[in-house]
């Protein structure tokens, strides 16, 4: 076994020494690889639609004492609460941020409390449906998620999928199979263009519960650019808070039913005993933000996207393109934009792997008519997601755009594109849309030594 080679502080505690002074460990290399890929990141233009940045005070927040506190429990949970008696300026914060939550999405209800997208979906899956069950979701041929199909079968109720109309990437409602009684039908599109046509599918399936899984536009939903489904005909609503709204990594439902609510908040006492207050407080600030900042954000979100899909068209890129189903030109109502990479002679690996070593991130994707021949062949999938939280704008994307086309078509030699990347990256380094918290320490004090929550709001 390696020497172990270590200096020690006056209370015994070890100090890691510098590279080179000590035998390489395991925390060093750990050390070194958080470091490493932090600069890295801050090297590269990410075009991830699924990754948000969440703002300077959310971070403060995320990093507060609040991490090593368990049981969060909401005010109306006394029974639990009263095991931790010192919670009330927590349970302040849940209301806070649960209160902000329901402004922001427009709904009567909202829950705060899981931990991922995949056990909101599963918990709301038991909720809404019983073994037996059918439930009608998207496949992911067509953008579906993936796991939605094993989670129901797994959970004994049966699966089947949404008619789709792959010219405009939506549900085709006109081929709903009215003979059908599902109990759920779960609008899971991971990769969404446009608006789906809810009220149709409610008054198809009158019965059944409709969910919608805002994951991707939630942002675009708050910010009033994209239709809320609450108003459309869904009965509950769910997503991610951080892909499109830059929140913690967490998940919400909301819902204007009384009861769904009830039903929702039933099973998530049965399967969440903490819900992570540190999160929590990200994510008051983040509604709190974007109470204040969202509107525009959300705005700009999508105009970036198609700015950069035109842009990209115009060089030469084989953009994948569907028609908007309400009549409009937009080429997309989200922050996505795809590339089919195929038609020019790329594999969609090698075309992540050219991009990446010019320094632009993206990943990949099924594109249902895909390919030289339009029989379906693995794409790009770009987003607007964290270049418009870091303040860009058209002008930015035309230089993106440009700087792929030169990755894709051989149009310029590497530094060149490497050299162009790196100082537009270093022109946008902080988070916009946001509240300006410069100094991480002094909000790191104020928030250990708390505040009135009604102070706060």
């Amino acid at each position: 076994m390696p020497r172990r080679v270590q200096a020690a502080t006056a209370d015994h505690r070890p100090l890691l020494l510098p590279r080179g002074q000590a035998e390489c460990s395991d925390i060093g290399q750990l050390v070194e690889n958080v470091l490493a890929y932090d600069a890295e990141t801050e090297a590269t233009i990410r075009l991830i639609p699924t990754e948000g940045l969440m703002s300077p005070l959310q971070k403060a927040m995320y990093l507060s004492v609040q991490n090593e506190r368990y049981l969060h429990a909401p005010p109306e949970h006394h029974d639990k609460a009263i095991r931790y008696p010192d919670i009330g300026r927590l349970q302040t914060i849940y209301e806070i941020c649960r209160r902000a939550s329901c402004r922001v999405l427009g709904a009567e209800y909202v829950i705060i409390d899981f931990l991922s997208g995949l056990q909101c979906m599963s918990i709301c899956i038991e909720a809404f449906s019983k073994a037996g069950d059918l439930i009608l979701s998207i496949d992911p041929a067509n953008g579906g998620h993936e796991a939605t199909r094993s989670i129901v079968e797994q959970l004994g109720r049966a699966a089947s999928w949404l008619p789709f109309d792959p010219t405009a990437h939506v549900v085709n409602t006109i081929r709903l199979d009215p003979c059908l009684e599902p109990a759920l039908v779960y609008f899971d599109h991971s990769n969404i263009l446009h608006p789906h046509d809810v009220a149709a599918v409610k008054k198809c399936y009158p019965g059944a519960t409709v969910m919608f899984d805002a994951s991707q536009v939630m942002a675009l939903v708050a910010g009033r650019q994209f239709p809320n489904p609450l108003n459309e005909g869904a009965d509950v609503m769910i997503g991610t808070t951080h892909k499109s709204l830059n929140g913690p990594q967490k998940a919400i439902a909301a819902t204007n039913s009384v009861r769904l609510h009830r039903q929702l908040r039933t099973q998530c006492m049965r399967f969440i005993s903490n819900n992570h207050p540190s999160s929590i407080a990200a994510l008051a600030v983040c509604f709190l933000e974007f109470e204040q900042f969202g509107a525009s954000y959300a705005k700009q979100l999508v105009a970036n996207a198609n700015a950069l899909s035109l842009a990209l068209s115009n060089e030469g890129v084989a953009v994948y393109e569907c028609r908007s189903p309400g009549g409009d030109d937009w080429r997309t109502h989200t922050q996505h934009v795809w590339i089919d990479c195929a038609r020019m002679g790329w594999g969609a690996e090698d075309a992540v792997r050219e991009l990446y070593s010019n320094g632009i991130v993206v990943n990949t994707l099924f594109l249902a008519r895909g390919g030289p021949d339009g029989s379906g062949a693995r794409g790009l999938r770009l987003g607007t997601t964290e270049v418009t939280r870091l303040g860009m704008r058209k002008e930015e994307m035309t230089s993106i755009a440009q700087a792929i086309a030169s990755c894709l078509l051989g149009r310029n030699k590497r530094p060149s594109v490497r050299a162009s990347i790196d100082g537009l990256r270093r022109r946008f380094r902080r988070v916009d849309y946001c509240y300006d918290y410069p100094d991480h320490r002094i909000l790191m004090t104020a928030s250990q030594e708390g505040t009135d929550g009604s102070e706060e709001e």
